[in-house]
């Protein structure tokens, strides 16, 4: 598993959590901000849906999420 558990988040927790990770998924041309099905799926599954590679579309968020991250990931538990 990647150093954050991007992958089994949902995509609607994702986009609230950090609203900027709106810019990777649109880079990787996903619709998932201000989709239906955000609240729903995970960031794997709309990765499969997308026909996405997974660690590609996760790298991407974590860049663009940055180093505060850690911190709010943290007080996610």
């Amino acid at each position: 598993m990647s150093e954050f558990a991007l992958e089994s988040m949902i995509v609607g927790d994702i986009l609230a959590r950090w609203p900027d990770s709106a810019d990777a998924f649109n880079q990787h041309k996903m619709a998932c901000p201000g989709c239906v099905m955000a609240p729903f799926m995970t960031l794997a599954e709309a990765c499969d849906a997308y026909g996405l590679d997974l660690d590609e579309v996760a790298d991407t968020l974590r860049q663009t999420i940055g180093p505060d991250m850690s911190s709010q990931q943290e007080s996610m538990r």
